[in-house]
């Protein structure tokens, strides 16, 4: 930079002494032309000249000192710097030998450590070595002093055997003479108690003879009066049976399956199903129930529902649930349910979370279930149940398992062996039990219900639609509309007392269960014989 500057100084005086030359060299030549006016002016010029010179050199000595000043400070911030980087590296160089002195200590701490630990390890094995030592010793000592106590008992044993046979000679004779005194007397006794004891025994026998006699006449008496009792109680239940079946017989052709509904705006619609499916008068056998539900499940001895908070209630029909009706008509059920599903006494649910919740009637406690469903259909044992995935499941009863079935139902149906579903695009599905296979059915519905044969269906619009099994037509049922429906069991309950059955499409004349749709019939091979098996609902 220095280089730079002089050399820029030099050039510019090189420059400046060529015009003075040239300024003299003019001036020369105007005083010798004698134009005095511009040798004036000339001078003039050059006098401007040499004070813009003048000025030029302070100006360069200026800028020369500024540049010296740069430099040194330059200089002196390069020396702070070099300094600064000599004391670090001559602080690292110290850390460095602290770290390595620190290090070689502890090398040195833990050899020592090790050559302690060795010198105590081997100072413990000497000890063992020792003890072990000593406990042999002990041992060989023991086993020595063992040995000379036994020989000095078995001397000592024999001594005495010795001492023994000497006086148990004499001793055995007189017990010999003791004993055969006292062997006569004890016999003479015996002989005595045996003929007392052979008396009382006969007197017994005797009279417990006559007890049987009597137990036994009055046993006749009591069987023939029983008999004749059962006989008439046997023809009175026949009549009753008979009368029954003819109204069963009636009810199953008819249907008289008990349907119940909920409409957009939550209001709750009854009917029972031979008038609802005939409808002389439009809408004229829809009866409403007090309350307002978001959906409901029917059976024929209650009806249970979810309102829109997911709070359960609960209105009785037959059977033991006729306690609560004492309370009024709605009874509120602890726990809350987004879908409800009854069949008989077994109540099951699911939650907003999908969780799975039984009950076993009114009196019951709410019991987790493993799994989880969107929607449930229960019938007899027989659970089916839909994920938010649309895949389908299976169980039996509480005690069973889930089962996977093949397919996608966004809702599902059943009763009994019949199992009716509807997929997202609203189409109809039928399958005949978990052993079945899907058979599609003609329409459209949004929701489905199953009593048996008798099918139930609510379109998107709420229109309600029924037929009779798969080889039936649906036919609309107008005047009412509903958002959800569902459907009760067709064959009404025993309430008598007896060993009742059921059977399917008629009577027969064995006793055997045969699905939970047919008619129920009396066991008289068991009621004769008084069999210990109730109906209870």
């Amino acid at each position: 930079m220095r280089q730079k500057v002089e050399h820029r100084n030099k050039e510019h005086r090189r420059k400046e002494h060529t015009k003075k030359v040239e300024l003299e060299h003019k001036h020369k030549e105007a005083v010798k032309k004698g134009d005095e006016k511009r040798a004036k002016e000339k001078r003039v010029k050059q006098a401007l000249l040499e004070k813009h010179a003048k000025v030029m050199k302070e100006h360069a000595r200026k800028r020369k000192e500024k540049v010296k000043k740069r430099i040194e400070a330059r200089k002196k911030e390069l020396e702070k710097k070099h300094k600064k980087a000599i004391a670090a590296e001559h602080e690292e160089k110290q850390k460095e030998k602290k770290e390595e002195h620190t290090k070689a200590e502890r090398r040195r701490k833990e050899m020592l450590k090790k050559k302690k630990a060795v010198q105590e390890h081997n100072k413990k094995r000497k000890e063992k070595k020792r003890k072990e030592a000593r406990e042999k010793r002990r041992k060989v000592k023991r086993h020595e002093h063992e040995v000379k106590n036994k020989k000095e008992k078995s001397h000592k044993h024999e001594n005495e055997i010795k001492h023994k046979r000497s006086t148990s000679e004499h001793e055995l004779q007189t017990k010999k003479a003791h004993h055969e005194h006292e062997s006569k007397s004890k016999a003479h006794e015996q002989g005595r108690k045996h003929k007392e004891h052979r008396r009382k025994r006969i007197e017994a026998e005797q009279k417990e003879a006559a007890r049987e006699a009597l137990n036994t006449r009055r046993k006749r008496i009591a069987n023939s009066e029983h008999r004749q009792k059962e006989h008439s109680h046997k023809e009175k239940y026949q009549k009753e049976r008979t009368h029954k079946e003819k109204a069963q017989k009636e009810n199953m052709k008819d249907g008289s399956e008990r349907v119940c509904g909920v409409s957009n705006v939550g209001t709750i619609l009854c009917c029972v199903g031979k008038h609802c499916q005939h409808n002389p008068k439009v809408g004229s056998h829809w009866r409403s129930l007090p309350g307002h539900l978001k959906l409901l499940a029917v059976s024929d001895r209650s009806i249970w529902g979810v309102n829109k908070n997911g709070r359960i209630y609960f209105q009785a029909g037959t059977g033991q649930e006729r306690e609560a009706e004492r309370h009024g008509a709605w009874q509120y059920v602890s726990g809350h349910l987004k879908h409800i599903a009854v069949s008989g006494s077994a109540i099951w649910g699911v939650t907003h979370n999908d969780r799975i919740f039984y009950r076993n009637g009114y009196r019951g406690k709410w019991q987790h279930v493993a799994g989880r469903l969107q929607q449930i259909a229960v019938s007899g044992t027989q659970v089916w149940g839909v994920t938010r995935s649309n895949h389908i499941y299976y169980r039996e009863g509480r005690a069973g398992r889930w089962k996977r079935i093949p397919g996608h139902l966004k809702q599902i149906a059943v009763s009994v062996s019949h199992v009716w579903g509807v997929t997202r695009r609203g189409n109809v599905f039928y399958r005949r039990g978990a052993k079945g296979r899907w058979q599609r059915i003609n329409g459209r519905l949004k929701q489905v219900a199953v009593s048996g044969e008798h099918v139930w269906g609510v379109t998107h619009s709420g229109a309600i639609y029924h037929r009779h099994g798969t080889r039936g037509t649906w036919s609309r049922i107008r005047g009412v509309r509903l958002n959800q429906i569902s459907v009760s069991a067709g064959a009404s309950e025993p309430s008598t007392p007896g060993c009742w059955y059921l059977q399917q499409g008629g009577c027969r004349n064995h006793p055997g269960m045969k699905g939970a749709q047919g008619l129920w019939h009396l066991d008289q091979y068991h009621w004769a014989r008084r069999a210990t098996v109730h109906v209870s609902w």
